[in-house]
């Protein structure tokens, strides 16, 4: 799994680099401290969704986070003069790209878990990738693109890997579910 994720992450590494290069500045610093609290929010709803159901689990970090960033939005200068589109766009991008992926999210934490789940992290370099080359046009390298595919196969690597060795740990001892479904 360890081997895996290495891979993972030189992989990243090539999908986001310019120019063979990575540049760090205030916003990645920003950045790595979404993804810090982001661990912490995995660990939180892995918890609560044992007690609560997704959608107040997701209603109550939607409220949270909005009080929690509206003192950085208070006295910005927003330009309000978009056409209806771009409103609509941007509100039906944040129900259904945040809330109903949240909440499918949420409910999901419970089936397969927070380790899991978080394969599925290892994949946004990707997207954003994609992203800037459909929204801005801007060229994807060859490097780009074998960093793609080391992210895929060091994710295929540290699931394949995680599951193998857990098989092998329990050969002869059955896990709580394979119990339960014996009895």
């Amino acid at each position: 799994m360890i081997i895996g994720s290495l891979i993972a992450m030189a992989g990243i590494y090539l999908v986001l680099s310019v120019k063979g290069k990575i540049i760090f500045n205030f916003g990645d610093l920003l950045l790595l401290g979404g993804t810090a609290t982001f661990a912490c929010n995995l660990i939180f709803v892995r918890m609560l969704s044992k007690r609560l159901s997704a959608t107040i689990i997701t209603s109550y970090s939607f409220i949270i986070g909005a009080l929690m960033f509206a003192p950085f939005v208070i006295g910005m200068d927003i330009e309000w003069t978009h056409s209806v589109q771009f409103w609509v766009f941007a509100l039906m991008s944040v129900i259904i790209g945040q809330g109903v992926t949240t909440m499918m999210w949420n409910h999901a934490m419970n089936t397969v878990g927070a380790a899991k789940s978080a394969i599925v992290l290892n994949f946004q370099p990707l997207m954003t990738m994609l992203l800037d080359y459909w929204i801005y046009h801007n060229i994807v390298t060859v490097v780009q693109m074998i960093g793609a595919a080391l992210v895929f196969a060091g994710v295929l690597l540290s699931t394949i890997q995680k599951g193998f060795f857990k098989k092998k740990q329990t050969g002869f001892m059955l896990t709580a579910d394979e119990q339960a479904e014996k009895r």
